[in-house]
């Protein structure tokens, strides 16, 4: 685990969306031991894509939002983006641009815009 804490993937927000009672039981843990939780924009829309989310799918994705160790990070800036294209560029993989964030948050802690 790296020191300050998790970055979810669209894999695992799909299965809180899907409502998997075991996923949903570990962030609560990791909110109850105050471990930093980041979920990247990204990562939501590629949730949501991936599960044709209803409303009632959606909430619960956003619930993982309220938890008070969870930190949403965005693509606010003008080197956020830049960041996510050159990684992308590079790297040449993963194609999908929120799988791009996702591993840009978990290798550059430091590039994250975080927002509560």
């Amino acid at each position: 685990m790296p020191a300050d804490g998790y970055v979810l993937d669209v894999r695992l927000l799909a299965e809180v969306s899907r409502g998997d009672n075991d996923v949903i039981a570990l962030l609560q843990q990791l909110d109850a031991d105050n471990i930093s939780i980041i979920v990247p924009a990204l990562g939501i829309t590629g949730a949501t894509i991936e599960t044709a989310a209803t409303n009632e799918q959606l909430a619960v994705i956003r619930g993982v939002g309220r938890l008070d160790s969870a930190h949403f990070v965005a693509l606010a800036a003008f080197d956020d983006t830049t960041d996510l294209a050159r990684m992308r560029l590079e790297v040449g993989a993963p194609e999908e641009l929120w799988d791009v964030q996702t591993a840009l948050q978990a290798i550059l802690p430091h590039a994250r815009n975080v927002r509560r």
